[in-house]
């Protein structure tokens, strides 16, 4: 092989050669990490009544998740952001699972509403991209959310998300 495609391989292969959208998971992150991510997205999408899954997004249709089970995807502390009324807060992950169990809140809401986008079999809803920064790996669900981890230990854990979308109202 000549030193020119070896080089462009190694690059491929560990994604400088192509932007963290449009390389594969392989290139950039380790099998753990992707099977860790989608393991989380598929469990908020496994929330959502399968009959109503299709229909517009209403909060009461989703997030009937096992008791306890989110707290195994968050971080101590989860920071929100909501581009709409550009607010953001942070929520501990024991209030979380309050707000879980009541069903209600807008941390609840962002996480129903995640499942929903990504249960939409679209990839202008489900489309992932990923990206690392530092210690963090920040995934994107289309342009709706970004999603930051940290790990800990041999596990992602989220520690930001960020719905990223303008609503009319």
């Amino acid at each position: 092989m000549t030193p020119i495609f070896l080089g462009s391989t190694l690059l491929l292969l560990l994604g400088l050669g192509n932007r963290p959208e449009h390389a594969t998971l392989a290139t950039l992150f380790s099998g753990g990490d992707s099977t860790q991510v989608v393991a989380f997205l598929d469990f908020l999408k496994s929330g959502e009544d399968a009959a109503t899954a299709d229909e517009g997004f209403e909060v009461e249709h989703g997030g009937h998740w096992p008791d306890g089970r989110l707290l195994q995807f968050l971080d101590s502390t989860v920071t929100f952001f909501d581009v709409n009324g550009d607010t953001s807060w942070f929520e501990a992950a024991d209030a979380i699972n309050a707000r879980v169990k009541r069903r209600s809140g807008p941390a609840f809401t962002m996480f129903v509403h995640l499942g929903h986008i990504y249960g939409q079999p679209y990839p202008q809803y489900s489309r992932l991209s990923y990206e690392r920064a530092g210690s963090r790996l920040i995934v994107s669900v289309a342009d709706w959310y970004r999603l930051t981890f940290v790990r800990r230990g041999s596990k992602l854990l989220l520690t930001k998300l960020e719905y990223l979308t303008l609503e009319d109202h």
